[in-house]
């Protein structure tokens, strides 16, 4: 199971979380250091 279907998978059974997981992404993109490991575009479209 790849990194980007677990996130996908965890926002469908907690809809509840989802803006705070996609902030939480969006966020460590924007980050340089972290921007680099974290593909959170990617992620956010998936």
């Amino acid at each position: 199971m790849s990194y980007a279907s677990m996130i996908v998978a965890f926002v469908t059974a907690h809809p509840n979380l989802a803006y705070g997981i996609v902030f939480a992404l969006a966020f460590s993109e924007a980050v340089p250091l972290l921007g680099a490991i974290v593909p959170g575009s990617a992620i956010m479209l998936a």
